[in-house]
């Protein structure tokens, strides 16, 4: 009896992962990784600099 295709799929796509970030150099080991958005921004340091290395924020837009 044949296997069920979502298991055979899903088996296909954890192998093939390959880490994006393998084989680069960091270029700055001192900056910060900011992600601004409309509602909040994420700010991620390096793991051994604070016991929250990712901490986020709140934005707003001053009224007029």
């Amino acid at each position: 009896m044949p296997k069920d295709p979502k298991q055979r799929s899903k088996r296909r796509k954890t192998a093939g992962k390959v880490d994006p970030t393998e084989g680069l150099s960091p270029l700055n080991r001192n900056a910060a990784g900011i992600d601004i958005g409309s509602a909040d921004h994420y700010v991620a340091v390096p793991t051994d600099r604070d016991a929250e290395p990712v901490q986020s924020f709140g934005s707003f837009t001053a009224g007029r």
